[in-house]
């Protein structure tokens, strides 16, 4: 009975053991240093990206400084996107402007050069975590037409 039970014990550690998760750090640089709170929402789909809404994971902080590394821990291997912005009213939520784009600081994902960012989607977002990643992210200001 005893060294059925152990088997027991070693088959079910081996499949727990078998989903990994994994850590992704977000690299947030770009940030007005003052005390409005940034932000940030893990998403798994293009509906819950597009819409802002039932992200998986989200967090908020308030920045000390201009750059600030937050993280989610136990993520599945997939497909994400992550969006952020900076709250520098402080209504709690993301104030927009004509064409409904963003009237605070904003950034995605898979998005780092600096330019003006358009309309984020999940196709701009996406990335692929199969490991511990570090995703870089610079909050964009003024964002003032939407891009193709």
């Amino acid at each position: 009975m005893r060294i059925i039970l152990l088997l027991f014990i070693l088959f079910t550690a081996s499949i727990s053991n078998g989903q990994n998760t994994f850590s992704i750090v977000v690299s947030i640089s770009n940030i007005q240093v003052n005390d409005s709170k940034v932000f940030i929402g893990l998403y798994d789909n293009e509906l819950n990206f597009k819409t802002k809404t039932n992200a998986i994971d989200s967090l908020i902080f308030i920045p000390k400084e201009k750059n600030a590394e937050v993280s989610f821990n136990k993520i599945s291997p997939g497909i994400y996107a992550i969006a952020v912005f900076q709250d520098i009213n402080s209504n709690g939520k993301l104030d927009t402007k004509g064409f409904n784009l963003p009237d605070e600081p904003v950034g995605i994902s898979n998005f780092t050069d600096g330019k003006k960012l358009g309309i984020p989607t999940y196709n701009k977002a996406k990335i692929k975590i199969n490991g511990d990643t570090i995703v870089s992210i610079p909050l964009i200001f003024n964002v003032d037409k939407p891009r193709d």
